[in-house]
């Protein structure tokens, strides 16, 4: 039986969301742009999806597409390079970690200053040192744009996202984004009270369709957001409803798992100790103990190549980092900025797991399969 240990990359679409996926294919016609009744039906469709993500957000009904907005896009990475590469925040700086996913550091406008927020051996970003860099950057003339991740991809780590926003508040001139594309509809994310302006999501990340993204979007004076096209050619009508449905399935299910958070850490554990006492080996976790989401486990096995263990292990997906990078065969930038050296960062091994439906035999069985290929890699 073939596991499936790559949910950070990729979730199997749900089936409340392919039903309304379905729904919206085979009955709205219309495009969402027009004014006639199918092009009405397309744009109700979009405004209830809208309407779910606005309310899981904690936007009240009255700030609705008046001070928050929603862009949709066909990823999220292409939300992002939108907002990020265009002048419409008129920045004259921007701030975010090395370890920031690929679609932000490769959007940021390359003509202005990059400073880079510091963090720790888990890739947690700072924030006692935030306040400080933004007394240094934030000009009371100009715009700068802070960027963090609030569940790095790779390494799971949970960034304290409403104690920066904390910060972030005492600096008008700063634009905070959020890349929540790894913790939208699994952690609790109050957009208003975090102070967030921009909030990137996907969904197929929250078993939604792929090929869905969007930024939630606060509008302000100083960023001309309200430019931004909603749409980039004709809406996605199908996709939008779906992934609307989508998050509020993985927010309920999500939300019941809150008790279970300790045994999921124990189940983390009880994998990557397997791979120790099967292989012999030392295992080196490159997690944090705590402040990470316990459904992802990154792990360094000296002497094992990444990319060779990906492929003699046909029963069980599992990537060497960001699935976005793993045919590059280039060494884990998040690992890189963490500190690790270049054959460490290569050799890294990403696991994660469905915090719903894996159970301890799914992990105990994948686990020895795992290591009975580590056995014959040497």
């Amino acid at each position: 039986m073939a596991y499936y240990f790559d949910y950070m990359a990729s979730t199997p679409i749900c089936g409340v969301a392919l039903e309304a996926y379905q729904y919206a294919a085979t009955t709205c016609t219309g495009n969402s742009s027009g004014i006639h009744a199918e092009a009405r039906k397309a744009g109700e469709l979009i405004g209830q999806a809208e309407d779910l993500i606005f309310e899981g957000l904690h936007i009240v009904p009255e700030d609705r597409r008046t001070i928050y907005d929603i862009a949709w896009r066909g990823s999220a990475s292409a939300a992002t390079r939108d907002v990020l590469s265009e002048n419409y925040m008129h920045l004259s700086a921007c701030l975010c970690s090395a370890a920031e996913h690929k679609s932000v550091l490769t959007s940021l406008p390359i003509d202005l200053p990059h400073i880079r927020l510091p963090i720790d051996e888990h890739g947690q970003v700072q924030a006692d040192k935030v306040e400080a860099l933004l007394r240094e950057h934030a000009l009371s003339n100009s715009n700068i744009l802070l960027s963090v991740m609030h569940v790095n991809n790779e390494l799971g780590t949970i960034n304290m996202i409403q104690s920066i926003g904390h910060i972030v508040s005492k600096f008008p001139r700063v634009i905070y984004h959020v890349d929540s594309c790894q913790s939208f509809g699994k952690l609790y994310i109050d957009m208003p009270r975090f102070n967030i302006d921009l909030l990137t999501i996907s969904g197929h990340k929250v078993h939604g369709p792929k090929g869905i993204g969007a930024i939630v979007f606060r509008k302000r004076s100083s960023i001309e957001l309200n430019q931004l096209p909603k749409f980039v050619g004709t809406a996605n009508t199908a996709a939008i409803y779906s992934m609307g449905k989508a998050f509020v399935w993985t927010e309920e299910k999500y939300g019941e798992l809150f008790d279970q958070y300790t045994d999921l850490y124990q189940r983390r554990e009880l994998f990557s100790e397997i791979l120790a006492t099967q292989t012999k080996r030392t295992i080196y976790r490159n997690y944090a103990r705590g402040n990470s989401v316990p459904w992802c486990i990154n792990v360094h096995i000296p002497g094992i190549n990444g990319t060779d263990l990906v492929l003699a292990c046909e029963d069980v997906c599992f990537s060497t980092g960001s699935s976005c990078n793993s045919t590059a065969e280039k060494p884990s930038h998040v690992l890189m900025a963490c500190g690790y050296d270049v054959l460490y960062a290569r050799n890294s091994i990403r696991f994660s797991f469905d915090p719903i439906t894996t159970t301890d035999k799914d992990i105990e069985e994948a686990a020895t399969y795992i290591a009975s290929r580590i056995k014959e890699l040497g």
